[in-house]
């Protein structure tokens, strides 16, 4: 008699304990009958579905208002466990309010084995996916600059040492010193500004850059940029036509906007054939100056647009054979939005690309 009182007071006690973490708990737990009806729920769980705990206790599913396709697949789980007795688990993706949820049930057992409930204990832990997906992403923006510094800078470096050797041999032609001299003045180009783009990461990945806005000429800018690149564009008989507003002024930090034209400039000559037309056209929008760099290049797939501005792209090729690594995009999109702006992209294969950016007017 004193033993059954012992096991009584034992098995109360320890209902107690769960009652209490239950209450106190910031995950939600929820009992179910094998009429799937909510023999209990904690305070938790009605602050996470926003109802009252009387909506809950003693309710189903279907009475608290929940689409039949949605408890279907949570009642099978329910079941499973019933005829089984033994838990689940699973990581359940609500599409819905796009939230990520540890989902555990563990079976009540009785007399017999005999499953008299089951418990749910649900966790959310939507940030926790979250940060694996940006450490995932980190770990390939990893192996994709050191990618980068392997083959897209060590590679024409040491083309670059091939081609001085051959230019101080004296043997050679006047021809084919001129030749020489454009191919290495080309990949000291190319080579120089895929080592700006990584310093530039590279700071921006060092911590908040300071940002030094100004108040500066669109029509001034886009003159700059041309001067810089004439040459590459010259290369490849490429016609560029400008348009915009000569007034017109923005208000930003000169050397990130230097760069971000710069860099979708030059991107639009590299995939653009020779004797194609590139555009670059601005016009004030409300407290903004939108500026589009747009060409009848080769375009962009339309699987490859949402991954454009990340580092998780393979090397891209040019008409020519330049090589693309994808860090100025990177980088553009970074400084655009440092300064207050926003970028955006169409594009159809084989028919060209417009990038639209837009920076606070000055």
């Amino acid at each position: 008699m004193i033993t059954t009182m012992e096991n009584h007071k034992t098995t109360r006690d320890k209902e107690s304990l769960f009652r209490l973490l239950t209450e106190i708990s910031d995950d939600m737990v929820m009992q179910f009958d094998r009429n799937y009806v909510h023999l209990y729920a904690n305070p938790a769980s009605a602050r996470y579905l926003g109802v009252d705990l009387e909506d809950i206790i003693g309710k189903t599913h279907a009475q608290m208002g929940y689409k039949k396709e949605d408890y279907d697949q949570w009642h099978a789980r329910i079941k499973k466990v019933f005829d089984t007795g033994l838990p689940h688990k699973e990581v359940y993706h609500n599409t819905v309010i796009e939230k990520w949820f540890d989902w555990n049930l563990f079976p009540e057992l009785g007399k017999d084995n005999y499953v008299i409930s089951v418990i749910s204990y649900t966790r959310d832990i939507t940030e926790l996916i979250h940060f694996q997906h940006q450490l995932q992403e980190s770990n390939i923006t990893k192996d994709r600059l050191f990618s980068i510094l392997a083959h897209d800078l060590r590679g024409p470096i040491g083309s670059l040492e091939q081609m001085l050797n051959l230019f101080s041999m004296e043997e050679l032609d006047e021809e084919t010193r001129e030749m020489l001299m454009d191919d290495i003045k080309v990949t000291v180009k190319s080579s120089f500004t895929l080592l700006d783009n990584l310093l530039n990461w590279a700071r921006i990945q060092s911590g908040p850059i300071k940002m030094h806005p100004e108040k500066i000429s669109v029509k001034s800018l886009v003159e700059n940029t041309q001067n810089l690149l004439e040459s590459q564009a010259e290369q490849k008989s490429l016609h560029c036509d400008v348009t915009g507003d000569e007034s017109a002024f923005i208000f930003s930090d000169i050397n990130s906007s230097e760069m971000i034209l710069r860099n979708l400039v030059s991107n639009a000559i590299k995939f653009t054939p020779e004797q194609g037309q590139i555009n670059i056209r601005w016009n004030e929008e409300g407290d903004f100056v939108k500026i589009s760099v747009s060409d009848n290049g080769v375009g962009i797939e339309k699987e490859k647009l949402d991954k454009l501005f990340t580092l998780t792209t393979n090397t891209t090729w040019g008409t020519k054979g330049e090589k693309g690594t994808g860090l100025g995009l990177v980088l553009v999109k970074e400084f655009v939005e440092k300064n207050g702006g926003s970028i955006e992209v169409s594009s159809s294969p084989d028919k060209g690309s417009t990038f639209s950016f837009t920076l606070p007017r000055g």
